[in-house]
Parts: structure tokens; sequence; C-alpha cells
């Protein structure tokens, strides 16, 4: 699955992107020109954007005619229509209403709840498909925000707990003790029968076996 992000706060952004990394091949946009020009981009390489996630207010170019545009877009290329989910911080802003007359496919209500965005996918229809391979700039991304305080508490938090239990987790896996090596492992000279007898040396060999002088 192929999903385009426009959005220009920058947690937001990163938020949404952590709950789809794992199941689609995701483009980010920050202002409403970067993401129409990603949408063309992609539509005349006829590799269509599955899903986008677009945001009210954008800068240059607002996310309704953005929205205009990409329908028109893809009405004239009779190309196949993406889902687009409406970013916004109130269901009941006029906003989203327009948006959804406009051929929006429902919104999302910031911040957005990974479990309610799944849900909404799979009723959609969006297939969920994890990308060969996806972006790893993740972790220096939202390093890169919490460097400077970027991110809120209310996303904080709640992620600082997962991190905390996969480290523990982790953890426990690595320092779990291997498995102790078996009697015959533990001393490879000894037997089921018992230990095993020193074998003679050459020289000892030879004396036993020479013949010894008449008396």
């Amino acid at each position: 699955m192929r999903v385009l992000i426009v959005e220009d706060d920058p947690t937001a952004r990163l938020m949404l992107k952590s709950m789809l990394i794992k199941i689609a091949d995701v483009t980010e946009s920050t202002t409403g020109n970067e993401g129409l020009q990603a949408f063309y981009s992609a539509l005349k390489a006829g590799n269509h954007f599955d899903l986008i996630c677009l945001d009210i207010g954008l800068p240059e170019i607002d996310g309704t005619d953005v929205l205009r545009l990409i329908r028109k877009a893809e009405a004239e290329k009779c190309a196949k229509k993406a889902v687009v989910l409406i970013l916004s911080a109130s269901s009941e802003s006029e906003s989203v209403q327009n948006m959804l007359a406009l051929g929006a496919d429902g919104y999302l209500v910031k911040p957005v709840d990974r479990a309610k965005l799944i849900a909404r996918l799979r009723s959609l229809g969006v297939e969920l498909s994890a990308p060969q391979d996806p972006p790893k700039t993740l972790v220096h991304e939202f390093t890169a925000l919490c460097a400077r305080d970027a991110v809120p508490l209310p996303l904080l938090q709640p992620l600082l707990e997962r991190i905390q239990e996969s480290i523990k987790r982790q953890t426990n896996r690595d320092a779990k003790p291997a498995p102790s090596p078996g009697p015959a492992a533990a001393n490879p000279g000894s037997t089921p029968e018992g230990p095993a007898q020193p074998t003679q040396t050459q020289p000892e060999a030879l004396q036993e076996a020479a013949p010894q002088p008449a008396q």
C-alpha cells in the first residue's frame, strides 16, 4: 500500500507515519503544493497512492483546494480514485463537511488513534500490506523532534511506556541462560560406562613390547 501524508505539523505527521510505517510505503509532504506535486508525479508514473491523509489547514494551498484538484486529475486521467481521509482537530468543522461533499472518504480527528485508523481503513476496503523496503529514517526524525521538545507529553508518555516495555522484553530474552551441556559434552573423555582410561604413549608401548634379556 502506498500512502501520501500531507500535514504541516511535524508531530502529527510523525505520529501518523509511525502508525502506517509497518503496513505501507509512506510519502510525506508538508505543504499543499508539495502534496499536489507528489500526487501528480505518482499519477504520471502510474504508481498511484492508495491512501491520502490530508490536513485541512495547509500552507500555500489549503486542503480543500488540494482535494478538489486531486479529484479533478483522477477524473481527467480516468485513474483509480485514492482513498482520502481528512485530518482535523474536530469532526464538526464546516471544512470537514465541505471536503466530504467534495469527495473525501472520511476523516480522522487528531491526535489519531491507531486502532480507529486501521478499523477505518479496513471498512473502506484499503488493502493493508507491509512494504518491501520500509523507510529507515523514523527513529532519526523522532530523535530530532525530541531534541527540540516538539513532541507533546500526551503523545510522548504512551510512546515511552511502549519503549520501556520493549526494552524489558528484549533484556529478559537476552538474559536467558544457555542450556547446560550434558555429561558427555562437559567431559568429552568420559563414556557412559565410566571415565576414559589413559592412553599409553608410544615410548611406553615400545618398552613393553621389547624382548627381555635372557637370564
